[in-house]
């Protein structure tokens, strides 16, 4: 028996000297500045463990099928691939870990692995553990495709100072619904991963992982997924630290059909694709940009919830996306999904329009304590099935800015939109409630500071009912052409608290076409415009309200018609209300206007006419009634 041990470790000699494989277990393997072609599968670990293959110094082995790893007892066996000029060259496959576990690939020092088919870390269910890591200038592993973790889990590649991974095909963190846990890491200035077509992290599998840092680049020359198939779930890419960098030549995706996957961009990094999209049929997904430099840069269109829900993007301590046109909601059940911008620096950008909620409903974005976006014109509840969405902006230098037209309802319901406590929206057009159907929409200004900012006018009801501007607390809207129920019913404006103040520029309309709208001015609130203010302007303005109560509230124009052609508005100034007018004031102007009524009742409720009052310029029955102190 010790005779035939001493017989197999000369043949073990041997084979060493001619670089066989392995017979056994931790052995050793070493090719030294010679060329082995071996012509066949070669197998570090066919069934035994802890067997080491080094190829140095110019080395070379060439073999068709390579494996470390192959039985499930093959475990911890190892290769390195170290040196300028060293190669390992498989002209088939590659497993690191078929069904083995705990064995390791090393590439370094400028070696070189090579194999012509797809390259698999942990092929099948029970390959875990295993790790690839391709580090130093000029290191390199080249394949047709990479797929760490296929059905195995907790499987790692990196890729260090100066590594490259190149592969011509498809790569995949997580191939299959077992493929969990695994990881790759890309480090380190000139660390690359390319990859030929499509990126999956988390194809099927959950938890997997692609962290990018210390400027190192992934690019892959088509589609990025993050949780692609159902169950692919909780996956996760970082990109973090300046020149980090993860390049799609196409499209990106967070959530295709996978939940709870993330994407976080820090402390400097990029990710830079086509048409970005966050939870395209899938729900909770999430994609944070933070820190200065750190860029999300979409070519083109970026939707948070295509058809998913609960899927969020928050940019913040001064992050930054920018992409074409941006959307919040994008499909009918794409319902609950947030963007927040928030902190100073933080900003997105869209070059094209922005909607919350296209189709979608109980969407959201909220501009926080300085933070920026940018767009054309935007909507907030596109069209009837997008009901419930809502924008909120606050915050001393938070701002939200559209070059264009701003509607909060344009068929939708139960929009909202709340500037608070120093926070600026601006626009050209505002409206509220647009089309047909678009009713119970609202906005509120609040707060010393707040500003709604339309360089045109501002329309509350154009053609929906029962929408609502709120003007408290010290906030402003200012305009050109204010108007109440253009040709809609039943909206209504509140302007309360001192210092709160609605500013047309010029004329002011209570009732355009519509009826039953209301402005209440009280609590020291204040609406002035510089042009004439009318209330039932048109044939069919009928039954529109004006109510000025308390101390210093005031309503202050160039003129006050009171049923112009419509009929039974009122006008109500109370309890120390300003009524002022530097023009001329009528109850009743053309011959349709009649039943229009003016009550001033209470001490110090005054209204004030520059020129001459008509009582029935050529309608009838019109009343003023000045009671319990009025003036």
């Amino acid at each position: 028996m010790k005779k035939r041990w001493i017989i197999t470790l000369a043949l073990v000699a041997l084979c060493g000297m001619a670089q066989a494989q392995f017979s056994g277990n931790d052995q050793t393997n070493l090719i030294n500045n010679v060329i082995n072609n071996w012509g066949a599968a070669y197998y570090v670990g066919d069934t035994y463990h802890d067997d080491t293959l080094i190829i140095t110094n110019y080395g070379r082995l060439n073999n068709t099928l390579g494996y470390i790893g192959y039985e499930s007892t093959a475990d911890n066996n190892a290769a390195t691939v170290t040196g300028p000029g060293s190669l390992w060259y498989s002209s088939d496959y590659f497993h690191l870990g078929y069904e083995g576990s705990g064995n390791t690939l090393t590439i370094t020092n400028g070696g070189t692995f090579q194999n012509d088919n797809y390259s698999y870390i942990g092929r099948n269910v029970g390959s875990d553990h295993n790790a690839a890591t391709v580090t130093g200038t000029d290191s390199s592993w080249i394949s047709r495709g990479s797929r760490i973790g296929y059905y195995g889990s907790s499987n790692t590649l990196t890729i260090a100072d100066g590594g490259l991974v190149q592969s011509s095909g498809t790569g995949y963190i997580g191939f299959q619904s077992t493929g969990n846990n695994n990881a790759v890491t890309v480090t380190g200035s000139d660390s690359v991963w390319y990859i030929g077509t499509k990126l999956y992290v988390g194809a099927s599998g959950s938890d997997n992982t692609l962290v990018i840092t210390n400027g190192g680049w992934v690019q892959n020359n088509d589609y990025g997924y993050v949780g692609f198939n159902a169950g692919s779930d909780n996956n996760a890419v970082t990109v973090t630290g300046a020149g980090s960098l993860w390049s799609n030549s196409s499209n990106l995706t967070v959530g295709v059909e996978g939940s709870g996957n993330t994407l976080t961009i820090a402390n400097g990094g990029t990710v830079q694709n086509t048409i970005g999209s966050i939870g395209s049929t899938a729900d909770n997904n999430a994609v944070t940009v933070t820190g200065a430099g750190s860029l999300w840069n979409n070519s083109s269109t970026l939707t948070v919830g295509d058809y998913g829900s609960g899927n969020s993007l928050t940019i913040m301590n001064s992050g930054t996306v920018q992409n074409g046109m941006g959307l919040i909601g994008y499909n009918a059940g794409a319902n609950d999904n947030a963007v927040t911008v928030t902190g100073p620096g933080s900003v997105w950008n869209n070059s094209s329009s922005l909607y919350v909620g296209f189709y979608g409903s109980g969407n959201s974005l909220t501009i926080t304590n300085g933070g920026i976006v940018n767009n054309t014109y935007s909507t907030i509840g596109v069209n009837s099935t997008a009901e419930n969405n809502a924008v909120t902006v606050t915050g001393p230098g938070s701002v939200w800015s559209n070059s264009g037209d701003l509607a909060i309802g344009y068929f939708s319901d139960a929009a909202t939109l709340t500037i608070a406590d120093g926070g600026l929206v601006e626009n050209t057009i505002g409206t509220i409630g647009k089309r047909i159907g678009a009713d119970f929409n609202a906005v509120t200004v609040t707060g010393a500071g707040s500003l709604w900012s339309n360089s045109s006018n501002l329309t509350v009801g154009v053609e929906g009912s029962g929408n609502t501007l709120t003007i408290a607390d010290g906030g402003t809207v200012q305009n050109t052409i204010g108007t109440i129920g253009s040709a809609a019913d039943n909206n209504a404006v509140t302007v309360t608290g001192a210092g709160s103040l609605w500013y047309s520029s010029d004329y002011f309309y209570v009732g355009y076409e519509g009826s039953g709208n209301t402005l209440t001015i009280n609590n020291g609130g204040t609406v002035e415009n510089d042009n004439y203010s009318y209330i039932g302007r048109n044939v069919g303005s009928d039954n529109n309200a004006v109510t000025v109560t308390g101390d210093d509230s005031a309503w202050i124009s160039s003129g006050s018609r009171i049923g112009y052609y419509g009929s039974s508005n009122t006008l109500t100034i109370a309890d120390g209300g300003l009524v002022q007018s530097s023009g001329t004031g009528y109850i009743g102007f053309q011959s349709t206007g009649n039943n229009n009524a003016v009550t001033v009742t209470g001490t110090g409720s005054v209204w004030d006419i520059g020129t001459r009052l008509y009582v029935g310029a050529s309608g009838s029955g019109n009343t003023l009634t000045i009671a319990d102190g009025g003036a």
